[in-house]
């Protein structure tokens, strides 16, 4: 999938619903801004890696593009990294393993 991500300059997610938006995590690993609706878990996802708004609204997720379509290079390519920092840091194998272990001692020990 990297070869693919490294084609595109934005992803854009403009989902009614969504669960965990797993297109997102593997974009954003890929060091790729996205524009993502507020549906589901997209909004944790992105955090501050990209644009999030409001389901079903074409105004605002044209405007977000246009917005991000409009930032210098540099900058895109900053939140990119931001973006992959972010995945790699909250949804790595390791930090999700370490959830798992958490939630499991929780149940056992109580």
């Amino acid at each position: 999938m990297p070869r693919y991500y490294a084609a595109i300059d934005t992803l854009c997610l403009a989902s009614k619903s969504e669960a965990f938006p797993n297109v997102v995590g593997e974009a954003m690993a890929c060091g790729i801004p996205c524009v993502v609706t507020d549906v589901g878990d997209c909004r944790d996802v992105v955090g501050k890696a990209g644009l999030v708004v409001p389901a079903e609204n074409e105004i605002a997720l044209g405007a977000a593009l246009k917005a991000l379509a409009a930032m210098p290079v540099v900058q895109r390519q900053a939140m990119g990294r931001f973006g992959r920092e972010r995945i790699v840091s909250v949804y790595s194998l390791d930090q999700i393993v370490r959830q798992y272990e958490r939630l499991y001692y929780s149940v056992v020990n109580t």
